[in-house]
C-alpha cells in the first residue's frame, strides 16, 4: 500500500454522518482495526528495509575496499570495484552508491507511511470524543442539558 492509497482510504473513512452518530460510533473499531492492521504491516516492513540497508552497507563496504569475492561479486551482478578508495573516503562512496541511495528512500518512505497512519489512528482514538461533543452540543441546543 503506498501513501496515496492510505490518504485515499482516510478520506473515505475519516466522514461520517452527524446524523447517525451510533452507527458512526460503532464503526470507531472497525476502524481501528483497519488502520491498525496496516501500521503493523508497514513497520514490519520497516524492519526488513532496515535489516536489507544494514546487510547491503556491509557489502558495499566491503566492495568498496575491494574484498569481495568473485562469487560474491557475481551473486550481486556487480564487477570488481576498479577503484583505489582511501579509508576516509569510503563513507562517502557508500553514501552516493545507487543501491544505498534506493534503499533509504525506501526507508524514508515508509517512516513517512507509518507516521501518517499514527496521525489516522489518533484521529480515530479521538473519534469517540468528538461524537460525545457533537451529542452533548445537540442536547444542549434542545435545552437537554
Amino acid at each position: 500500500m503506498n501513501l496515496q492509497d492510505i490518504y485515499e482510504s482516510w478520506e473515505q473513512d475519516s466522514k461520517f454522518e452527524r446524523d447517525l452518530l451510533t452507527e458512526e460510533t460503532i464503526k470507531i473499531p472497525r476502524l481501528h482495526s483497519k488502520y491498525l492492521r496496516m501500521l503493523s504491516e508497514a513497520r514490519l516492513r520497516l524492519k526488513k528495509y532496515e535489516s536489507d540497508y544494514k546487510k547491503l552497507f556491509r557489502l558495499k563496504h566491503e566492495y568498496y575496499r575491494g574484498d569481495l569475492d568473485k562469487d560474491t561479486l557475481k551473486k550481486m551482478g556487480w564487477e570488481q570495484n576498479p577503484l583505489k578508495i582511501l579509508r576516509q573516503d569510503l563513507d562517502m562512496y557508500i553514501q552516493q552508491d545507487e543501491d544505498i541511495i534506493e534503499l533509504s528512500t525506501r526507508i524514508s518512505l515508509q517512516k513517512e507511511k507509518i507516521s501518517l497512519i499514527e496521525s489516522v489512528m489518533q484521529q480515530i482514538n479521538n473519534r469517540g470524543y468528538q461524537i460525545k461533543s457533537i451529542i452533548d452540543w445537540e442536547r444542549f441546543k434542545e435545552g437537554l442539558n
